[in-house]
């Protein structure tokens, strides 16, 4: 059975221009064997990103996929009887340059306003806004705040934990109230909120996409405003300062940020004095959305669905909807005021506007109310306010143009490091620059500091290494833009943290009694070279990054994608890869079993890699072929088969395997690698002794026969082979099975039982999968030259 699928196709307006919409169409294809979509699109001139939206019109849950390709894919869900049980609508929206869709801002002139009023028991004063000053039409909706939250999250600025976002060590957004956000996966999505009122106002479900954020605290509405200021280009204005002062002032900085409490009261009033924004004339539910017994919604509306109760400046919903935190501490201050700052001493933020359960006298402008700025509930939201005519100095341009050139190698000697760097404000450069073999080059001392030369001399270099290096661009005001880390190597060919081990061709017993059946009797003609080590997350990564770099590989969602197959799972707390602006990256997993086994931390460059698919095995192989000129085994054929077959590539490839098993126990027909001695803590790592992963050659006791680490225990390692049951007779050469949807993979984990550190034992999973916890890794093969 087919899924309905229906199509909306959508755009929207950049800061730089307005891009065309992409054209869309679909295309049903298997996909990991089920019925799957690829959505394909055409080009759009000056867009350099594109959005995918998702949306499930039956439980109206709403994700996001950003992606630099034209092609995208879904697979649906299937009920226990094989039916797919989602429809769902998909859009694309095209970016341009990169930055996010500026916000709909209405100006509101400089001027002097009554602020306040005596009869409603807030004393009337003079204040005078000295600055025009831009305010957001709208309040910011849950798509809008999602998007930003989702690049926070990508470029390391805030945390999922404990239910909720957080940044600074501030709560920035719960996920777990009645707010419409939710995180699965390192992905945020949308879906409406499980709250009562919600299915009361709307019992067949709604689209909270364009609904006001709500569960946002003070510190994440700030946050948003940062992240806001980051992506355009312009110096923010919190960075984790919270007051506004003399020294600190909203007036006098062109970053985005929350409205003063003047500021909010001026846009919302003007210059008469009136109750409410649309004038004095009664409330009413074709104005407003407030008080839940009055008849109203009884939940938010999208933001501007009540054009009769625009301000006399066309803001929408200042009243109603949902109340709005401003930057200011409550509390009166007396006499005639030029551009207040608020209250100066600590205490609670205000919020202004009333929401959609408000009573009508809430309603009025000159209300205010104060909340912790801590508080996250269903009623509170904001809007952005930028100072008009303040001049932003940009952060310069990332460094560029590196010589030697990124992944060069055979680099006999460099006298100078050399790069380029510009800046938007043509302000002068001095540069911080980082250099030497650890390839996080800035966790060490600086090579110099306030370089105003665009080369320095490295000193002399080492033979067979490879140099890691970086440059920070500052200007004058202090704000700085580190470029990325280059890469160059002074070998002729490129240099692999691992070697590989000979194989000599021979013949042994396959499988075992007991463990797995029949045995059999395999000959292998060729000679191999097969990895000493599994592949670690530095030499994963290295090659990785060439396919990013040349355009091989792509990185959307939460995963690395080649011949539209996943190849690494991304940012998931078991991981330890993250990927951010472009470059790859490790961190320690925050699993607790690496807490365990590493209390005081760890570095993960050179523990094997892991949460790798058998895909992602495969494409590293064929990369780093492509590197070294030789022809790639698989180029998007996965199949091992006579017209395809491994045992005569040039390349490098996955072990079948025949050859993953001679390798690990040869024909003397060991158990084990180290030979019949049961597994123990000082043999391998395996049955959680250690509790995670270690580096390789860590168990130089357990090494097999011909010296390669790991065979048994750590991760376990993808062959090349699909699984299926032995044959009952002699084999040489074997492909493995010519059908069958799982991948075989050998060796155990560091969580694995004795069973399967067995040299004879088998283990087999979807291609597409990645493993739980340390996951799945691999060691290269090539048949000998």
């Amino acid at each position: 059975m087919r899924p309905s699928i229906l199509i909306a196709v959508s755009f929207c307006v950049s800061i730089a221009q307005a891009i065309e919409t992409p054209q869309l169409t679909i295309q049903t294809l298997p996909l990991h064997g089920v019925d799957g979509f690829t959505l394909e699109w055409d080009a759009v001139a000056g867009a350099n990103r594109y959005s995918v939206v998702l949306r499930d019109t039956l439980f109206q849950q709403e994700s996001l996929l950003f992606t630099t390709a034209k092609t995208s894919h879904w697979i649906p869900e299937r009920d226990g009887y094989g039916e797919i049980i989602q429809r769902r609508f998909f859009r694309v929206v095209a970016d341009s340059v990169g930055l996010p869709h500026e916000p709909d801002m209405t100006l509101v002139p400089a001027g002097t306003f009554t602020k306040g009023d005596d009869l409603a028991g807030y004393p009337e004063q003079q204040v005078t806004l000295s600055k025009d000053y831009f305010l957001g039409t709208f309040e910011v909706t849950n798509r809008q705040y999602m998007e930003q939250l989702q690049w926070a999250y990508d470029t390391g600025r805030v945390t999922v934990e404990d239910g909720g976002v957080h940044a600074y060590g501030m709560l920035l957004l719960d996920l777990e109230d009645t707010g419409e956000i939710f995180f699965e996966d390192g992905q945020f999505r949308l879906a409406p909120t499980s709250y009562s009122s919600s299915f009361q106002a709307y019992p067949l479900g709604y689209d909270p996409g364009n609904h006001p954020v709500r569960e946002v605290s003070f510190f994440g509405a700030a946050c948003y405003c940062d992240w806001l200021s980051i992506r355009s280009g312009i110096p923010p204005y919190y960075e984790g300062e919270w007051n506004q002062t003399p020294e600190h002032s909203p007036y006098e900085h062109p970053g985005y940020r929350l409205p003063t409490d003047a500021e909010w009261e001026r846009a919302a009033r003007f210059d008469d004095m009136r109750q409410y924004p649309w004038g004095d004339e009664a409330v009413s539910c074709d104005r407003v959305n407030y008080n839940n017994s009055a008849g109203c919604v009884g939940w938010t509306l999208p933001v501007g669905s009540l054009p009769e109760g625009a301000s006399s400046l066309g803001l929408l919903d200042m009243a109603g909807s949902m109340a709005e935190w401003t930057g200011d501490i409550n509390g009166l201050q007396s006499g005639d005021l030029v551009d207040p700052l608020g209250p100066q001493s600590i205490g609670v933020g205000v919020t202004r506007g009333g929401s959609f359960s408000a009573s009508a006298w809430s309603l009025r402008l000159v209300r205010k109310s104060g909340q912790g700025h801590v508080t996250t509930n269903r009623y509170i939201g904001f809007r952005v306010c930028r100072t008009n005519g303040i001049s932003a100095n940009h952060a310069p341009d990332a460094p560029a143009a590196p010589s030697p050139a990124m992944h060069e190698y055979g680099v006999a000697e460099v006298s100078l490091l050399s790069w380029s760097g510009t800046d938007t404000d043509e302000d002068p450069l001095v540069f911080d620059v980082y250099f030497g073999t650890d390839p996080s080059p800035m966790d060490g001392a600086p090579l110099a500091v306030d370089l105003a030369a665009f080369s320095i001399d490295p000193g002399a270099l080492a033979d067979s290494t490879i140099y890691y290096w970086q440059i920070v661009s500052r200007d004058p005001e202090g704000y700085e833009t580190a470029g990325p880390v280059w890469r160059f190597s002074t070998t002729t060919a490129p240099t692999w943290p691992g070697e590989m081990t000979l194989v000599p061709a021979g013949t042994f017993t396959m499988g075992l009694d007991g463990i797995e059946t029949p045995e059999h009797e395999v000959t292998l003609q060729q000679d191999f070279l097969l990895g000493t080590r599994e592949v670690t997350h530095a030499e994963f990564l290295e090659v990785l990054q060439w396919g990013v770099d040349n355009g091989m590989v792509e990185v959307y969602g939460s995963c690395a994608w080649a011949w539209e197959e996943c190849l690494c799972r991304l940012n998931y707390d078991d991981s330890e890869i993250l990927f951010a602006d472009g470059l790859f990256s490790v961190t320690p997993s925050t699993h607790p079993g690496a807490s365990a086994a590493y209390p005081e931390g760890y570095d993960p460059w050179f523990l094997p890699t892991s949460r790798v698919t058998w895909y992602g095995a495969a494409v590293y192989c064929d990369l780093r072929s492509l590197m070294e000129g030789l022809a790639p085994y698989y180029n998007g054929n996965w199949d091992q088969e006579a017209g395809h077959d491994p045992y005569t590539a040039e390349g490098y490839r996955l072990p079948t395997e025949a050859e993953w098993e001679y390798a690990a126990r040869l024909a003397d027909g060991r158990p084990y690698p180290w030979g019949s001695t049961y597994p123990s803590a000082t043999l391998v790592n395996a049955g959680n002794f250690v509790g995670w992963k270690t580096p390789g050659g860590s168990y130089a006791a357990g090494a097999n026969s011909l010296g390669m680490f790991d065979m048994a225990g750590n991760v376990s390692e993808w062959t090349g082979d699909r699984y299926d049951d032995y044959p009952a007779g002699p084999e040489i050469n074997p492909h493995g099975a010519m059908a069958g949807s799982h991948r075989v993979h050998r060796g155990g984990g560091f969580n694995s039982s004795a069973l399967y550190v067995n040299c004879a034992k088998r283990n087999h999973n979807l291609p597409g999968s990645s493993g739980a916890f340390s996951g799945i890794g691999f060691r290269p093969c090539r048949t000998a030259p």
